[in-house]
């Protein structure tokens, strides 16, 4: 574990540690700000659970960095990982990238459930373009 003391939420799935930079959150994938309304709720989401200043604990896993250059990590408040819980009240989705696969299985479970129960961004179809899809110009 390393410590992180919160600089800053860049969005749903990245967040700004002071000394460290950016951290993207392995495993999960949010909508983009720039996908009004959906990616500022995330964001709001992700705000609601962490303060600026807040100290978390960052967990690796086998790849450090991802393409663009910023740290991937597990994010831990408290005993409990924002990573799951962003899965788990709707606001990302499963996103699996090898060989960073240590909790994949937990992740499609809590996205499973969030979106039967129709929770966060499920409620209003704001998954109908997937991120990764919006990134890539497909909707």
């Amino acid at each position: 574990m390393q410590p992180c003391v919160v600089q800053r939420i860049v969005d749903g799935d990245t967040i700004s540690c002071r000394q460290l930079g950016n951290v993207r959150l392995i495993g999960i994938d949010s909508p983009e700000k720039s996908q009004r309304p959906f990616g500022p709720s995330a964001a709001a989401a992700l705000s609601a659970m962490l303060h600026m200043g807040d100290t978390i604990q960052l967990e690796r896993d086998v790849a450090l960095r991802d393409r663009s250059g910023r740290l991937l990590a597990y994010a831990w408040r408290e005993g409990r990982m924002l990573n799951w819980l962003m899965l788990r009240g709707g606001w990302a989705v499963v996103l699996t990238i090898a060989p960073n696969v240590q909790f994949a299985d937990a992740f499609v479970t809590a996205q499973h459930r969030a979106r039967e129960e129709r929770r966060g961004l499920w409620a209003v179809d704001g998954f109908q373009c997937l991120p990764v899809e919006r990134r890539r110009r497909a909707c």
